[in-house]
């Protein structure tokens, strides 16, 4: 079944609590505003917007809980999520989280190894951080610097319990690409894992199109299914500065829509997120608007 015969649920996480900089809790609402639906709409998909989950007031929220990394509000949020990740998949759908900074792929993740236990997943995290880190590694303990870590059952025990102990995503079926900004820990990581890995001089290097091909033969033909994590950050900021944290030297946006569009090509997306859209640093919606054309290429838009 491809994605055009599959409905899309759209669920928007507006959260920044896994983040130290305010504002990608707007995210999702910013997407929605610059024209998500009606893109979708225009391409052939068939969208249903589930809202927002809900979310606290980060000022209403007491002051131990910030210095905790706001740990117990970051659990519950993917809790949440997790469980209507799972209940999209069960009818059959095609999840897409709108965050949100990217803690809220710890839930989403969470949800497709619930619902697909038994099956050989694979993920494409695309993003200028590793996303490696522990509560050890950590300079700034963010949880939005350590998703992949909690996927593989590193960190806060209260988020790594959500991945139910997970075999269903291996290591060697994890590509992440777009890398320019990594800790020092989490090189070592990466050297140490069967992760496949691809920096912005690899891609300078080889070029997009001979990376992609490699993820798909290496992965994206050898799996039952794709969770696509697209982090926005992983962007060249003078074409989207609306991030929380940018780094000059990203993927140009022809890049990012060969890579999107590849993977739409292979009818094996089962779910994905596209997180950490800033508003308050965008210029006059630039990057929303952007953000909706590269969620269009992940389900099937074409130039011919």
């Amino acid at each position: 079944m491809n994605n055009f015969e599959k409905i899309i649920n759209i669920i928007g996480v507006p959260s920044d609590f896994g983040a130290n900089t305010n504002g990608a809790l707007m995210g999702p609402d910013a997407i929605r505003t610059a024209g998500l639906n009606q893109r979708l709409k225009e391409i052939g998909v068939i969208a249903q917007d589930w809202g927002n989950i809900p979310v606290p007031i980060k000022y209403a929220v007491k002051d131990e809980h910030s210095k905790a990394s706001y740990l117990p509000i970051v659990r519950q949020i993917n809790h949440e999520l997790k469980k209507l990740i799972v209940f999209a998949l069960e009818k059959g759908s095609i999840p897409l989280c709108l965050g949100g900074d990217h803690s809220i792929s710890i839930g989403s993740l969470a949800g497709v190894i619930e619902h697909h236990k038994n099956k050989n997943i694979g993920l494409i995290w695309i993003d200028t951080h590793a996303d490696l880190n522990t509560p050890e590694s950590s300079k700034t303990k963010n949880i939005h610097g350590m998703p992949v870590s909690v996927l593989f059952g590193k960190g806060y025990p209260e988020l790594t319990e959500l991945m139910n102990h997970q075999d269903t995503i291996k290591e060697e079926n994890v590509a992440i690409i777009g890398l320019r900004d990594i800790d020092a820990m989490e090189k070592e990581f990466l050297k140490d894992s069967n992760m496949n890995y691809y920096t912005m001089r690899d891609i300078d290097e080889r070029g997009i199109q001979t990376i992609m091909k490699e993820v798909q033969t290496k992965i994206i033909d050898k799996v039952d299914g794709i969770h696509v994590s697209f982090d926005l950050d992983v962007m060249d900021p003078l074409q989207v500065p609306g991030v929380s944290t940018p780094v000059p030297g990203g993927l140009s946006l022809r890049e990012a829509h060969l890579i999107l569009e590849m993977i739409h090509e292979s009818s094996n997306v089962i779910s994905a997120d596209f997180v950490e859209l800033n508003p308050f640093n965008d210029e006059k919606g630039s990057s929303a608007k952007m953000a909706v054309e590269l969620i269009a290429s992940l389900f099937g838009k074409k130039i011919i």
